[in-house]
């Protein structure tokens, strides 16, 4: 597995120490890595390797090696590997989401000397922020296999 490190990161934990929120970028990155690791472990679940971590200055990306054979095993008018591509897409916000409704759940208690109002915050920017159907995110991937490889496929058969 290769590890890339963004440059750019030095220049938001600057930013984030100067504008006295440190603590919001440190717990932004422990969740967003926690989001990751949903991609990763689903992932290696469904039998894919990771190629490659990216640390970037908001969070990570991750990226498997592909198994060719499972471009042609067909699942519900798709193959095997936009299906498991769909399951690691929202494997992620589904951690984000899990952690919102345990925070929720404990209300005003603090953790580790941390509000959970800011934990659930937190979690609830990563979760929405992935949920934008923009190029690099989850809501992209999500709603582009979803939608274009599965159902429009399905409605042209």
């Amino acid at each position: 597995m290769q590890i890339k490190l963004n440059v750019k990161v030095f220049i938001f934990i600057l930013f984030f120490c100067l504008t006295n929120q440190f603590n919001v970028y440190v717990l932004l990155m422990i969740f967003a890595i926690l989001h990751e690791m949903g991609h990763i472990i689903s992932g290696m679940l469904l039998g894919l390797k990771v190629q490659k971590l990216e640390v970037l200055p908001i969070g990570f990306a991750v990226s498997f090696k592909l198994d060719t054979a499972d471009f042609n095993k067909k699942i519900f008018h798709a193959n095997l590997l936009t299906i498991k591509k769909l399951i690691i897409a929202f494997s992620g916000p589904l951690v984000n989401l899990m952690f919102i409704l345990c925070f929720f759940v404990l209300g005003k208690e603090k953790i580790l000397n941390i509000e959970t109002n800011l934990l659930i915050y937190v979690n609830v920017l990563i979760f929405f922020f992935n949920m934008i159907m923009i190029y690099p995110l989850d809501g992209r991937k999500n709603f582009k296999k979803c939608f274009i490889h599965i159902l429009w496929k399905r409605k042209s058969n």
